[in-house]
Protein backbone atom coordinates (compact mmCIF):
# COMPACT_ATOMS: atom_id res chain seq x y z
CA UNK A 1 0.00 0.00 0.00
CA UNK A 2 2.54 2.46 0.81
CA UNK A 3 4.59 1.62 -2.54
CA UNK A 4 1.54 2.36 -4.12
CA UNK A 5 0.92 5.77 -2.57
CA UNK A 6 4.69 6.85 -3.47
CA UNK A 7 3.88 5.85 -6.80
CA UNK A 8 0.78 7.74 -7.42
CA UNK A 9 2.11 10.76 -5.94
CA UNK A 10 5.81 10.94 -7.63
CA UNK A 11 3.11 10.38 -10.60
CA UNK A 12 1.22 13.39 -9.46
CA UNK A 13 4.19 15.18 -8.89
CA UNK A 14 5.61 14.74 -12.62
CA UNK A 15 2.51 15.91 -13.94
CA UNK A 16 2.38 18.73 -12.25
CA UNK A 17 5.96 19.50 -13.32
CA UNK A 18 5.58 18.87 -16.57
CA UNK A 19 2.36 20.99 -16.97
CA UNK A 20 4.83 24.13 -15.60
CA UNK A 21 7.24 23.21 -18.01
CA UNK A 22 4.60 23.76 -20.96
CA UNK A 23 3.06 26.86 -19.21
CA UNK A 24 6.39 28.70 -19.09
CA UNK A 25 7.73 27.69 -22.33
CA UNK A 26 4.81 29.28 -23.90
CA UNK A 27 5.10 32.29 -22.11
CA UNK A 28 5.21 35.45 -24.87
CA UNK A 29 8.67 36.88 -24.93
CA UNK A 30 8.69 40.36 -23.45
CA UNK A 31 11.78 42.87 -24.87
CA UNK A 32 13.88 44.23 -22.21
CA UNK A 33 15.69 46.63 -24.54
CA UNK A 34 13.32 48.60 -26.83
CA UNK A 35 15.36 51.06 -28.83
CA UNK A 36 12.68 54.72 -29.22
CA UNK A 37 14.02 56.68 -32.40
CA UNK A 38 14.67 60.13 -30.80
CA UNK A 39 12.63 62.73 -31.97
CA UNK A 40 13.82 65.45 -34.63
CA UNK A 41 14.47 68.89 -32.61
CA UNK A 42 14.43 72.44 -34.08
CA UNK A 43 17.31 74.36 -33.57
CA UNK A 44 16.03 77.36 -30.79
CA UNK A 45 17.12 81.28 -31.83
CA UNK A 46 18.09 82.92 -28.47
CA UNK A 47 20.50 86.11 -28.47
CA UNK A 48 20.10 86.28 -24.78
CA UNK A 49 21.26 82.58 -23.98
CA UNK A 50 23.72 82.84 -21.38
CA UNK A 51 25.95 79.47 -22.22
CA UNK A 52 24.67 77.99 -18.52
CA UNK A 53 24.28 74.15 -18.67
CA UNK A 54 24.36 71.30 -16.68
CA UNK A 55 27.44 69.12 -17.31
CA UNK A 56 27.60 66.90 -20.22
CA UNK A 57 29.96 65.80 -22.66
CA UNK A 58 29.38 65.90 -26.79
CA UNK A 59 31.27 62.06 -27.75
CA UNK A 60 30.32 62.70 -31.59
CA UNK A 61 28.81 64.43 -34.00
CA UNK A 62 27.22 63.48 -37.51
CA UNK A 63 25.18 65.92 -40.37
CA UNK A 64 22.69 63.69 -42.75
CA UNK A 65 21.65 66.24 -44.91
CA UNK A 66 19.56 68.73 -42.77
CA UNK A 67 19.96 66.60 -39.96
CA UNK A 68 22.72 67.09 -37.17
CA UNK A 69 22.52 64.07 -34.58
CA UNK A 70 24.78 64.08 -31.88
CA UNK A 71 25.86 62.01 -29.06
CA UNK A 72 26.38 62.78 -25.36
CA UNK A 73 27.14 61.29 -21.99
CA UNK A 74 26.10 62.54 -18.85
CA UNK A 75 25.91 61.55 -15.06
CA UNK A 76 21.61 60.51 -13.91
CA UNK A 77 19.49 57.99 -14.78
CA UNK A 78 16.73 59.08 -12.20
CA UNK A 79 15.31 61.97 -13.76
CA UNK A 80 14.35 63.21 -17.57
CA UNK A 81 17.23 65.03 -19.38
CA UNK A 82 16.13 68.21 -21.88
CA UNK A 83 18.74 69.12 -24.27
CA UNK A 84 18.50 72.04 -26.93
CA UNK A 85 20.40 73.48 -29.42
CA UNK A 86 20.99 77.00 -29.47
CA UNK A 87 21.82 79.49 -32.07
CA UNK A 88 22.41 83.06 -30.81
CA UNK A 89 22.12 84.62 -34.11
CA UNK A 90 26.24 84.83 -34.24
CA UNK A 91 27.82 84.40 -37.88
CA UNK A 92 31.70 84.79 -37.93
CA UNK A 93 32.74 86.55 -41.62
CA UNK A 94 34.80 83.02 -43.17
CA UNK A 95 34.10 81.48 -46.07
CA UNK A 96 32.25 79.53 -45.58
CA UNK A 97 30.39 81.68 -42.84
CA UNK A 98 30.94 79.97 -39.68
CA UNK A 99 27.89 79.35 -37.48
CA UNK A 100 28.37 78.75 -33.56
CA UNK A 101 26.13 76.60 -31.89
CA UNK A 102 25.29 75.83 -28.42
CA UNK A 103 24.09 72.53 -27.20
CA UNK A 104 22.27 73.25 -23.60
CA UNK A 105 21.62 70.89 -20.80
CA UNK A 106 18.81 70.59 -18.32
CA UNK A 107 18.96 67.93 -15.76
CA UNK A 108 16.22 68.17 -13.81
CA UNK A 109 18.05 68.07 -10.33
CA UNK A 110 18.94 64.41 -11.21
CA UNK A 111 21.59 63.32 -8.18
CA UNK A 112 21.88 60.05 -9.47
CA UNK A 113 25.39 58.69 -11.27
CA UNK A 114 24.86 56.20 -13.71
CA UNK A 115 27.01 57.05 -16.93
CA UNK A 116 24.11 58.11 -20.10
CA UNK A 117 24.78 57.77 -23.61
CA UNK A 118 22.18 59.26 -25.56
CA UNK A 119 21.64 60.39 -29.15
CA UNK A 120 19.62 63.74 -29.71
CA UNK A 121 18.78 65.25 -33.49
CA UNK A 122 18.00 68.58 -34.48
CA UNK A 123 17.00 70.06 -37.91
CA UNK A 124 19.44 72.39 -39.39
CA UNK A 125 17.00 73.63 -42.45
CA UNK A 126 16.29 77.27 -40.23
CA UNK A 127 20.16 77.92 -40.13
CA UNK A 128 20.51 78.14 -44.36
CA UNK A 129 22.02 81.18 -44.97
CA UNK A 130 20.57 83.40 -48.08
CA UNK A 131 23.54 83.57 -50.94
CA UNK A 132 25.50 80.73 -49.72
CA UNK A 133 25.31 77.46 -50.36
CA UNK A 134 27.17 76.26 -47.19
CA UNK A 135 27.63 77.41 -43.66
CA UNK A 136 29.89 75.84 -41.02
CA UNK A 137 28.54 74.85 -38.04
CA UNK A 138 30.56 74.89 -34.93
CA UNK A 139 29.48 73.63 -31.92
CA UNK A 140 32.50 73.52 -29.30
CA UNK A 141 35.43 71.14 -30.62
CA UNK A 142 33.44 69.99 -33.62
CA UNK A 143 33.29 71.86 -36.80
CA UNK A 144 30.56 69.90 -39.48
CA UNK A 145 30.19 71.58 -43.22
CA UNK A 146 26.64 71.65 -44.04
CA UNK A 147 25.68 71.70 -47.75
CA UNK A 148 22.31 72.48 -48.62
Amino acid sequence: MRTTLLIVFALQLSFVACKHKKEAAQAPAVATDTLVAPTVKQVLKDSSYSNKTDPFTIASVNLQGDLLAIWVTYSGGCETHDFNLIWKGEMLKSLPVQLPLYLNHKSNGDACRASITEEHIFNMASLRQPNAKSVKLVLGEFQVLYKY
